[in-house]
C-alpha cells in the first residue's frame, strides 16, 4: 500500500466512525426523550 492508499483509508474509517457515533448519539437522545418527554440537555 501507498502512503495515499493508507491516508484515503483511514480518511474513509473516520468519516464511517463519525457518522456511525453521531447515528448512536441521536439514537440515544431519541429514546431518552421518548422515555422522559423531554429532549437531553434542556
Amino acid at each position: 500500500m501507498t502512503f495515499r492508499e493508507v491516508m484515503i483509508a483511514a480518511l474513509i474509517q473516520g468519516a464511517v466512525f463519525a457518522l456511525v457515533k453521531a447515528l448512536i448519539h441521536r439514537g440515544g437522545a431519541r429514546t431518552f426523550e421518548k422515555v422522559t418527554g423531554e429532549w437531553p440537555g434542556n
